[in-house]
């Protein structure tokens, strides 16, 4: 289930039709990228209306209906807990835990974050089937232009909200990772089945995404296991030197669209539902290049300053 709500739209907003069309444009933002086109039909889709009748330009916490708030740069947040209330409108409390949330903030800004439950399935026999639990709350202004705002809920709400995607950007001066943010993305990893898109080894051979590496079916896809990810210089590595969870743009790498695909099933076919890694490969055909499209796409040169949304690290996971 995933569930589109707006804050500090006024009644005329919502009456002229502009609430509608804003949650129409995101669901589409959503869905119209890969493995999200192919499986839209696993997904319940929800709208709730949310009305807003003041507000002082978002500077206070609690001054809107769902209480969201801009911070600097492009930090924003909201009240949890109204928003899970709101949402409660559309989809049953009992399926909350793998319920996506996404909150549009009526600010034409480039500004969004995530926030995410993640629930450890260790010893849980229902829940033990290696596939990431728990909710999420996307916010997200509408951007500066109808690019930034497609980018914004790609990339927080279906890499970071559903996808349980590390980012893969980093910025310029914050050197190398401290070992005990190692560990917390590690321990993720592995007692809650996210951030699988992100390492920190550097070895070809033992990186998560090693498999691709050492598949030919993927050498036209630019993998490879590039320095720099999980906001850091150093210390940490992503599968591809651009992506959409590294600059907002594109679409998301072969490791990136493979954890979505295993939850989109996991999620909609349950503990029976078994991964096959040469069924993703058949389906994952529609995304990868051919020699011919790779020699008319060179590798894109590195960049190392993009404009970025707020990091998602794990000490905002909720509690």
């Amino acid at each position: 289930p995933v569930v589109f709500m707006g804050d500090a739209f006024s009644h005329e907003q919502i009456e002229d039709g502009t609430y509608a069309a804003l949650m129409q444009k995101a669901c589409d933002a959503f869905f119209t990228i890969e493995p999200y086109v192919t499986y839209s039909d696993l997904f319940d889709v929800y709208t709730v209306t949310v009305v807003s009748d003041y507000y002082e330009d978002f500077s206070t916490p609690g001054s809107t209906t769902l209480g969201t708030w801009f911070g600097d740069g492009a930090y924003v947040c909201g009240d949890h807990v109204t928003c899970q209330e709101y949402a409660l409108k559309a989809v049953p409390k009992e399926i909350m835990d793998d319920v996506l949330i996404v909150i549009l903030m009526n600010r034409e800004v480039h500004a969004g974050r995530c926030y995410m439950q993640l629930i450890n399935t260790m010893g849980d026999d229902d829940l033990a089937d290696d596939c990431s639990h728990g909710l999420a709350l996307a916010y997200l202004a509408l951007g500066t232009d109808d690019n930034d705002f497609t980018g914004l809920v790609r990339h927080e709400a279906g890499g970071h909200g559903f996808g349980r995607l590390a980012d893969e950007y980093f910025y310029e001066g914050t050197g190398t990772i401290p070992q005990h943010v190692v560990d917390t993305y590690k321990s993720i990893q592995t007692l809650n089945h996210a951030y699988v898109n992100v390492d920190f080894s550097s070895e070809p051979e033992v990186v998560l995404w090693s498999r691709f590496l050492q598949d030919e079916r993927y050498q036209n896809e630019d993998l490879g296991v590039f320095e720099g990810a999980c906001t850091y210089e150093a210390g940490a590595w992503r599968p591809s030197e651009s992506s959409l969870m590294f600059s907002n743009e594109g679409g998301f790498n072969a490791p990136s669209r493979e954890a979505i695909y295993f939850r989109i099933h996991k999620l909609a076919f349950g503990k029976e539902w078994e991964y096959d890694f040469e069924a993703f490969v058949e389906y994952d055909a529609i995304n990868r290049r051919s020699e011919s499209e790779d020699d008319t796409h060179p590798t894109p040169t590195r960049r190392r300053t993009v404009r970025h949304p707020a990091r998602c690290l794990p000490p905002e996971i909720l509690k």
